[in-house]
């Protein structure tokens, strides 16, 4: 029981709680999910914690002592987000604060500081596999890579990389426009790609900027601008219309897939770790990853669009292991990297710019 007074201690510090506003729109999506880590132990190899953020700034968070019979320690409460701090307010009225920095949660200390032996203290967002159920499932469904709207008055496009196809839509006009054999061009030492198209009655240009961008009713924000230029029929009269947009990664990246081969290096060449299976885990919803690379947790944001998949930086947990060769080339290939990427059956494979396949993953049963 003395263990556990001294990490209820380390996990329910003492603070003056400030009420901070509400979270909303991308900064909610970064905070809110499972977290865990693996918290040290005196005398039980770790403690496995795991953390709840909810979207209606509820928590749940929970200890579990490993190889100790001792009963899993559990509170719940509210939490509030300010400044990059997240506190957690128990109902019994302990509060405990924590730092949100490069993708991960630091647990923190009386005075602010990160908590002592921070490398074991930090907490990682958990990837899950779970079903695609956002309202842009039915668009995956179809193949669309990337959708654009805007208001007053209110409009949608629907582009096929694959396909070579826009769909466009305006309210107040009859049925939908579909252009095919659409041209893309991208813009020199700029972050912006075109898309060209032509009908019989109408051509359109799109122009997609890499840049954050708010829906001026929902207050939804976007990673992209979308400026769509229309004429229709005869006329020279070009409409120009603006909104946000974002691309949709394939939904066949979804889930669990296991490490298999690494530069043409079977995983069974390495020396990996007993219980720590090499995986990673896409989450086409929120557009993050997760995973193992047989020594410490990693994790980062990646977008796909159409067969291309572009990865943010990688962060990880800083344990030192026996042998890291295969983490070290792992981390070497996610960290900002781009490739093309191919599924063929339960096989997904990235493969570099010059046509090397880097890494072969196969589909978690």
């Amino acid at each position: 029981m003395k263990q556990i007074k001294i990490f209820t201690a380390l996990l329910t510090l003492f603070f003056t709680v400030n009420i901070a506003s509400q979270v909303t729109g991308d900064e909610l999506t970064k905070i809110t999910g499972t977290w865990q880590a693996k918290l040290p132990c005196a005398d039980c190899e770790y403690i496995d914690y795991r953390l709840v953020l909810n979207a209606d700034n509820t928590y749940k968070d929970q200890m579990v002592y490993h190889d100790k019979d001792v009963m899993p320690f559990m509170t719940e409460g509210k939490w509030t987000y300010s400044d990059d701090i997240v506190t957690l307010n128990e109902s019994t009225g302990k509060t405990q604060r924590l730092r949100h920095s490069n993708g991960s949660l630091t647990l923190l200390d009386a005075s602010g500081n990160n908590v002592t032996n921070g490398t074991l203290t930090k907490l990682t967002r958990e990837v899950t596999e779970v079903p695609v159920n956002d309202r842009w499932a039915a668009k995956r469904d179809k193949g669309i890579d990337f959708i654009g709207m805007g208001n007053e008055p209110f409009w949608n496009i629907d582009l096929n990389i694959e396909e070579k196809t826009i769909t466009y839509s305006r309210l107040g006009e009859e049925g939908s426009v579909i252009f095919t054999d659409i041209t893309e061009a991208i813009v020199m030492d700029a972050p912006i790609v075109t898309y060209h198209g032509n009908t019989a009655k109408h051509e359109i240009t799109i122009e997609i900027t890499k840049e954050e961008c708010t829906d001026n009713m929902s207050g939804e924000v976007f990673p992209y601008k979308v400026t769509v230029k229309i004429r229709a029929g005869k006329s020279n009269k070009v409409d120009t219309l603006k909104g946000c947009g974002k691309y949709l990664a394939d939904i066949k990246l979804n889930g669990k897939w296991l490490i298999n081969k690494v530069h043409g290096k079977d995983i069974s060449e390495y020396k990996i770790m007993k219980d720590k299976a090499p995986q990673i885990s896409f989450s086409v919803s929120d557009e993050r990853f997760g995973g193992i690379a047989g020594c410490n947790n990693f994790f980062g944001s990646f977008e796909a669009k159409g067969n291309k998949i572009r990865f943010g930086k990688t962060g990880a947990t800083m344990m030192m292991c026996a042998d890291m060769t295969l983490e070290k080339d792992m981390f070497a290939i996610l960290n900002e990297g781009y490739y093309s990427f191919l599924i063929e059956g339960n096989v997904l494979t990235l493969i570099d710019m010059q046509g090397n396949a880097v890494v072969d993953f196969l589909k978690a049963n």
